[in-house]
């Protein structure tokens, strides 16, 4: 949020905004972030925005943290800071192995770090409610979670490519998930327009059914799991 304009700008256009913090010690998502100084500019960035709502319910505040083995059995004082620093909402992912390989083994979830956090996590999720605050995440999501964990592939036969939502990256290169654009993806460009978005849908499947992508095999786009789902009213979540 430190260019001029941005903070006001992201506040008075944006529905939801998600910002990624690791721990609630900022020093130690620093350092698993490779990234000096970052944990305390999503603090700055959120608190500037809560700022900046002057009472609105928009855009939507969401922390979402990476649990992996050196940050899970504290996930409960994260989500007091979060709630301290005014968000609305909270989400995870596991630590996964593709994007970053050599990290993966020395930090990815344990089966029983993951039980704990199943048990503690109703009792989490109804104390930061009373605060106002979802920690989102369905059981179909956790199921998936504890199948990453375990090994077990978890295919998506039809994610229903860009009628749902889209993946963009740096580059201008659209299609159904990071994991995917190397095959399933338009580009972009100046005379795109609007007719050019309306296909990608079904150019996105027509590339899906000709050349499936390993990816789709086990698939770990999350928000296809439950991610963003909350609980039903008058359940916990």
């Amino acid at each position: 949020m430190g260019a001029p304009g941005l903070a006001e700008f992201v506040a008075g256009y944006f529905d939801e905004v998600t910002f990624s913090l690791d721990s609630a010690d900022l020093d130690r998502h620093d350092l698993l972030r490779g990234s000096p100084g970052n944990g305390r500019a999503v603090k700055e960035g959120i608190q500037t925005l809560v700022r900046l709502r002057s009472g609105r319910s928009f855009p939507t505040l969401r922390i979402n943290t990476i649990l992996m083995r050196q940050t899970i059995d504290r996930f409960a004082d994260l989500c007091e800071t979060a709630a301290a620093w005014g968000v609305d909402e909270i989400s995870f992912n596991p630590l996964g192995g593709r994007d970053r390989p050599a990290f993966f083994p020395s930090h990815q979830l344990e089966a029983a770090a993951f039980e704990r956090f199943l048990n503690e996590l109703p009792a989490l999720r109804q104390r930061m409610a009373a605060r106002g605050i979802a920690i989102v995440g369905d059981d179909r999501y956790l199921d998936r979670i504890a199948s990453a964990i375990a090994g077990q592939a978890r295919p998506i036969a039809d994610c229903r490519p860009g009628e749902r939502f889209l993946f963009i990256d740096i580059d201008g290169r659209i299609g159904p998930c990071h994991f995917t654009l190397d095959r399933h993806s338009v580009r972009a460009g100046p005379d795109f327009g609007r007719d050019g978005a309306a296909a990608i849908p079904a150019h996105l499947a027509r590339n899906r059914a000709a050349q499936p992508h390993p990816a789709c095999s086990d698939c770990q786009q999350t928000n296809l799991w439950g991610k963003f789902k909350r609980a039903p009213k008058g359940e916990p979540g």
